[in-house]
Order: C-alpha cells, then structure tokens, then sequence
C-alpha cells in the first residue's frame, strides 16, 4: 500500500475490526446458542455459522494487508473465496458437500418448528430466483447472495495480497503459475480485479439493506429463513469499501485508476440486475395470492416496468464505462502534454544558459530565418538593449 494517509487507515482498520469482531461474537453466540444475536429480528434470515467465520477471516485478511502481511492475506482470502464458492455450488447444482454443518450444527428450525409460532410461519415451498431453486432451508447453509458476497470478499482479499510485488515474485517462482500467467501478473490487474470484486460486495449489500428499509424482503431473501442477515447486510458494504480503499492506494496511477469505468460499471450493473430479480420475485408472489381474472392485468402493467428497470440500469452502465473511459483518456493525455512542456522547458533553460556561457556572439536562426534564440554577448556586440530583445526578427 502507498503510505495512504490516517483517516485511510483507520477507515480501513475499523472495518476489519468491526468484521472480526462480528465474526467471533456470533460463533459465540451459535456455541452459547444467544438466538437474538443470531437472528437480529425475528422472521429475518439468520447469520449462519459459516458466514461468521468468513466475517472473521475477512476482517484478518483486511488488517494484514494493512500490516503489509499479503501472504497471509491471500490464505485467508483464498479460505473465504473457497467457502463462498463450494456452499454456492451447493445450491446451483442441488448436492450436499457436506459443509454446511460441519464446525456447528444449526439447530434453529427446529426450535422454530417447536415453538408456539410454529404454526404462523411462513410456507416451505420451492422459490426460484434467476437460475436458482431454493427447495426448503437447509440447516447452516448460506443464501446464494450470501455466498456470491462471500467470494466476492475472498477474491479482493486475494488479489490486493497479488497486487504485492514480492507476493507476485514469490508466485512466479511456481511453473504452473509461470506458464499460465507469464508476466501478465502486473499490479493494475490484480488491483482492478480486487476492486470490482469489492464494487460487487457493495452492491449486494445496499440491495439487500434497501429490502429491509422498503420491506422488500426479495431483495435479502431466498425464501423463509434463506437470505442475507441485517448483520451481513450491513458489514458487505463495509468490507466492500474498505477494499476499494486499498486498491485505491495500491493502484501504481497517480490519476485516476484505470479500473474505475468498469468496476462502477459492474456495480451498476448488479444493482440493477438485483433489483430487477427482487421485484420479478416479488411480482410472482403477489401473482399467487391474487384471482386469475387480475392476474393478466397485473402482469401488463407491471413486468415491461421491471423490465425497463433492468434495461435502463444496464445501459446506465455502458454510458458511464464510455464517459469515464473517454474522460481517463483525455487526463492522461493532458498529463503527458505537461511533462512533454516541463521536459521542453528544461531542454530550453539548458540551451540559454549554455548560448550565455560562451564569450562569442550567438544568434539562432529557424528555417524560415527568424531569430529564436541569442545569447547576451550577441547584445553587447550589437549594441541591442536587453528589454528590445524580443523584437529582433530575422
């Protein structure tokens, strides 16, 4: 990291803490079995065990890059990423892996099933959201976006570890990892690679945050009991801007990153996509509770909406790679245009001071046979004040 300044750090250094200590105080609260702590508020997702140790390791990843431990973070990274992709792969292709309780066995639906409420609770049939079918909850298993936010945490963590000099020499040392990359491992890769990842944390997030501020519970849920938590909603955007923080800093380019058009550009592009499969899931469930007669009504006025919605999110996200794309162009043009200036300058300087130092008359002419440069004992000679100077002419 480039020596980023204190309020930096300490931005940086609070959402690893805040993250670490999420993570132990609910795996605490699973052993000691504190429900309220793991299920903020009642009929809400749970933070599941899992998830927990993912926040723990996340916030360990963020505060040894901070010390400048990119090894380390890697391997925490790496185990987050992992967890994220095989309990996500769980729920594409419908299999067990066997991970879900492994450390801790969830033990809250049937508490739910036993308790007095039991019968209030919401029905367990199948929801489909995008490509996914959620059956039923399974015990200790994450939500698809709770996973899809895990390894989009894991895999900042790993390549802001990558972005490392000596981390990537280290690797390099590896033939498998020679041959597949070559010298292609350059920092602003792994960079723009950590801060998409961390653009995507943050939007999932936010939608899920905004589902809970609107009652919208599609945009956190899978159905009862499987979606993102109040907690994991409020930490991903945490996480998310503390590694942008970092690969801000990371990023070699004094200007603007070269990342920025499309990691925004992805950001935008998930929200919209996530809003759009909220209100699509919405829209289902009201369809079911409504008479068949309205639903055909319902569903003219509502779903070219939603679809709009998606439309006009994604080519939001277009203009603003092209605007931004264009706009990096043109800075860094201006940028070379002034060293090309401050180099011209000092070549110039350098040309008087050597025209001053002879003890001979000098005058330069162009190729049109203008005068463009004398030095002071041309002057002398001629007899040509100091302040006429400028108008000589060939």
């Amino acid at each position: 990291m480039q020596n980023p300044n204190r309020g930096v750090t300490l931005a940086i250094a609070t959402a690893a803490l805040l993250s670490t200590l999420l993570g132990l105080v609910v795996m605490v609260a699973w052993h000691w079995q504190v429900i309220w702590i793991i299920q903020t508020i009642p009929q809400t997702p749970p933070i599941h065990y899992n998830t927990a140790l993912c926040f723990l390791l996340g916030g360990l990843g963020l505060a040894s890059l901070l010390r400048g431990r990119r090894t380390w973070a890697v391997g925490l990274g790496g185990s987050v990423a992992l967890i994220g992709i095989l309990t996500l792969a769980q729920s594409v292709w419908g299999v067990d892996l066997g991970i879900d309780q492994l450390l801790m066995q969830d033990y809250i639906p049937d508490r739910l099933a036993q308790s007095s409420d039991a019968g209030h609770l919401p029905g367990f049939g199948p929801v489909q959201q995008l490509f996914i079918t959620v059956e039923r909850p399974l015990p200790g298993r994450a939500s698809p976006n709770a996973s899809l936010g895990l390894i989009f945490l894991g895999t900042g963590l790993v390549f802001l570890g990558l972005a490392e000099g000596a981390v990537r020499r280290r690797l390099a040392g590896y033939r498998a990892i020679r041959e597949a990359f070559g010298n292609r491992l350059e920092p602003s890769i792994p960079t723009g690679i950590a801060a998409t990842s961390a653009v995507g944390l943050v939007a999932l997030g936010v939608v899920a945050l905004m589902g809970y501020l609107t009652s919208l519970s599609t945009a956190y849920d899978w159905r009862y009991l499987t979606g993102l938590s109040i907690p994991s909603a409020v930490m991903m955007p945490l996480l998310g801007a503390a590694l942008l923080l970092l690969a801000w800093q990371d990023d070699p380019r004094q200007s603007q990153p070269r990342w920025v058009p499309y990691s925004l550009a992805f950001g935008m592009a998930m929200v919209s996509l996530l809003l759009w499969q909220a209100l699509m899931s919405w829209y289902r469930r009201l369809a079911g509770q409504l008479p068949e007669a309205v639903v055909a009504q319902v569903e003219a006025l509502m779903v070219p909406a939603i679809h709009m919605l998606l439309i006009s999110g994604l080519l939001l996200a277009l203009l603003t790679v092209g605007v931004l794309y264009f706009y990096g162009r043109v800075q860094a043009q201006a940028e070379r245009l002034n060293r090309t200036n401050a180099q011209l300058g000092q070549a110039n300087s350098l040309l008087q001071a050597t025209l001053d130092s002879t003890a001979d008359g000098i005058v330069v002419l162009d190729a049109q046979g203008q005068i463009t440069h004398w030095n002071a004992r041309f002057l002398q000679l001629w007899g040509i004040p100091a302040g006429e100077a400028g108008h000589l002419t060939g």
